[in-house]
């Protein structure tokens, strides 16, 4: 299995999480239906908030890394991490490099 680890920092509480609002939009909820349909059974994710609610981690543990590296080159999904990239730059929001770690 692999663990996958991002978090992301924001400025300010009053500014939403990019997912907060996208997964409530039209095309969010299509990508939504579309990852669970392609990857559903194959990852389990966990995202915590920081007390003072202004860091976000989000934790995904992957069945291998053949799947998660699957995902990674799926165009949808790329389409996805280019809209949170620019939300994110818009907004002042900062990213941690993602972590990767192989579990047993």
């Amino acid at each position: 299995m692999l663990e996958v680890t991002k978090s992301f920092t924001k400025t300010a509480k009053d500014i939403p999480w990019q997912s907060a609002l996208w997964f409530g939009t039209p095309e969010g909820l299509v990508f939504k239906q579309y990852r669970t349909a392609q990857y559903g059974t194959k990852f389990t994710q966990v995202m915590n908030e920081s007390r003072d609610g202004l860091t976000l981690t989000i934790k995904v543990t992957w069945t291998s890394r053949a799947d998660y590296e699957t995902m990674m080159a799926d165009p949808v999904v790329q389409q996805s991490i280019v809209a949170r990239t620019q939300y994110h730059s818009l907004k002042s929001i900062s990213e941690t490099p993602v972590t990767l770690v192989e579990v047993s």
